[in-house]
């Protein structure tokens, strides 16, 4: 049976003593055993807000279109090859991709930009970034991508305001 639960001194607004240390301890290791934070959400999250860059501007998400069965990257078929495209938009630049699968987690991500000129595109992964000068045509490819969690990085070339950032998406 349990320890019976002493009176508070002091009302809800009291100080916290060893007692409510205790029962908070506990409650800590019940939401733990319950409801454990998922594998990797760490990492993820670190992943999503480590930049070099201090001043950014994140676009946002405008649409996304999968192939003609309606899968998305990364499920795998004999029949079709899986690609995803999505658009992102911040005030300065707009930049749309088509990510395919190309073998076993491996992925081509292929990229447009406009309102971009002359820049700096980085495919930020979590171990090795991967940087191209775009030209302004607008156009990049990352090839053989492994399957992970990446993020696109664009900058002006000669560093003068804020790069623009997207989402962090899964491949």
């Amino acid at each position: 049976m349990d320890a019976p639960i002493p009176p508070d001194d002091g009302g809800p607004d009291g100080p916290i003593d060893d007692h409510d240390e205790r029962l908070l301890a506990g409650l800590a290791r019940l939401a733990d055993r319950l409801d454990p934070v998922p594998a990797g959400l760490v990492d993820r999250a670190r992943f999503a807000v480590a930049l070099e860059e201090v001043e950014v501007e994140v676009a946002h998400l405008l649409q996304t279109s999968t192939d003609r069965d309606g899968d998305l990257a990364g499920v795998r078929s004999a029949t079709t090859d899986r690609s995803l495209t999505m658009t992102f938009a911040a005030a300065s630049v707009t930049v749309t991709v088509a990510v395919t699968e190309v073998g076993r987690d491996r992925f081509r991500v292929d990229g447009w930009l406009t309102g971009g000129g002359e820049v700096d595109v980085t495919l930020r992964l979590p171990d090795t970034p991967r940087r191209q000068r775009v030209g302004d045509d607008g156009r990049f490819v990352f090839d053989d991508v492994p399957a992970s969690m990446v993020q696109l990085v664009v900058a002006t070339v000669d560093g003068d305001g804020p790069a623009v950032v997207t989402p962090v998406f899964q491949l």
